[in-house]
């Protein structure tokens, strides 16, 4: 289902995708290939997408920047590498803490 959600977007080949937790609900074999898939069409296309998700793991290995929401408000933000690995701010580090292990492609 969320392959063909995927190709409808694609077809009118926008600049820009919002993918609200496109790999929510789905078996982490599954997960892998809509991510690959969404990595290689953002790539092979030279286009944006705004990846909307809880799962911290998925947005590591997706995004090349991040903002953190607190309350509907930007709590945080910056390049990926710099939230997950030095971003001093108490909530992210928070969620940052508590999340399960990295997800890989």
């Amino acid at each position: 289902k969320q392959r063909v959600c995927i190709a409808r977007a694609l077809l009118a080949r926008p600049e820009i995708i919002v993918a609200d937790e496109p790999t929510s609900a789905l078996d982490v074999s599954v997960q892998a290939e809509i991510v690959q898939l969404l990595k290689d069409t953002i790539a092979e296309r030279e286009m944006t997408m705004v990846f909307i998700s809880h799962d911290l793991a998925i947005v590591q290995a997706m995004c090349s920047s991040v903002y953190i929401f607190k309350d509907g408000r930007i709590e945080d933000f910056g390049p990926t590498e710099f939230i997950f690995s030095r971003s001093d701010n108490p909530y992210t580090r928070a969620l940052i803490n508590a999340r399960p292990p990295r997800f890989t492609c």
